[in-house]
C-alpha cells in the first residue's frame, strides 16, 4: 500500500504553487511511498524523476543536475513543477486541435478529476505519447462524426486510441496497469480534498494535530448518537 505523509506539503507549496499540495502528496505516495531517496532504474526520488524530464529541466534552466540531486525533495518537486509547466503548454496545444468543446478536460481545472487523470497521464505516461493519442482520437472522431455526442475527450479515450497506435512500446505506454495506476493516484487526491473540505465544515483544523474543539465537537455528536 502506498504511504502517504504531509511532511513535504511546505516543499509542493512553495516549489510548485499551480498544483494543489494534496495531489502532489497522493502522487509521491503511489510513486516513492513518499520516500525522497527512493531509485526505481533512471527514476529517482520523492515523485520519481526520470532523465527526460531531468534533461529537459537543465536545459532550460541553464542547470547541470544530475539524478543523485533528484534526492533532495526541493529539487525533485521543482522539475516536476518545470515539467507541469510544459504540460500546460501541450494541453493548450491539445485544446486547439480538439476543439473548446472536445478538448475541455485538457483545461487547467483541478476540481475536474479527468484534467488531474490527463495530468498523471502524462507525467507516468509522457506527453509526447498524450498527445499523440488526441490526435488519434481526432482523426477517430472526424471517421465517425457520431462519436462527438460523447462530449469532452477523456482518459478513457486516449488510452483506447493510444492502444490501436502503431508506435513503438505503445501497448507499455497504454497498459491497463498504467490507466488503473493513474486512477488510483487521482483517487486518493480527491479522497484527501474531500476530507479536507469535510473537516473544514465541521470546524476542524486540518494541520497536524487538529481543533481540540472540534474533536469535542465531534465525540459528544456521537455519544448523543448512541443514546
Amino acid at each position: 500500500m502506498p504511504q502517504f505523509t504531509d511532511k513535504y506539503d511546505g516543499i509542493y507549496r512553495r516549489w510548485c504553487p499551480n498544483v494543489p499540495h494534496l495531489y502532489l502528496r497522493a502522487l509521491a505516495g503511489f510513486e516513492s511511498n513518499s520516500n525522497p531517496k527512493s531509485k526505481t532504474g533512471t527514476h529517482w526520488g520523492l515523485l520519481q524523476v526520470g532523465l527526460g524530464p531531468l534533461e529537459d529541466f537543465n536545459q532550460r534552466k541553464g542547470e547541470s543536475w544530475d539524478l543523485s540531486d533528484m534526492l533532495n525533495p526541493q529539487r525533485n518537486v521543482r522539475v516536476f513543477c518545470d515539467y507541469y509547466a510544459t504540460v500546460g503548454r501541450v494541453f493548450a496545444s491539445i485544446v486547439k486541435l480538439l476543439g473548446p468543446v472536445d478538448g475541455a478536460n485538457f483545461k487547467p481545472n483541478w476540481h475536474n478529476s479527468e484534467y488531474a487523470r490527463l495530468v498523471t497521464m502524462a507525467w507516468n505516461t509522457g506527453i509526447g505519447a498524450v498527445k499523440a493519442a488526441a490526435k488519434a482520437v481526432k482523426v477517430k472522431r472526424a471517421l465517425a462524426p457520431m462519436l462527438s455526442l460523447r462530449g469532452p475527450v477523456t482518459s478513457v479515450d486516449l488510452f483506447t486510441a493510444g492502444r490501436a497506435l502503431k508506435i513503438r512500446k505503445a501497448s507499455v505506454l497504454f497498459s491497463t496497469k498504467k490507466q488503473s495506476w493513474q486512477s488510483a493516484v487521482v483517487g486518493s487526491y480527491k479522497s484527501f480534498s474531500k476530507s479536507r473540505a469535510d473537516a473544514h465544515r465541521a470546524g476542524l483544523d486540518t494541520t497536524k494535530g487538529g481543533n481540540s474543539w472540534g474533536l469535542l465537537l465531534i465525540a459528544a455528536l456521537l455519544l448523543l448518537s448512541k443514546n
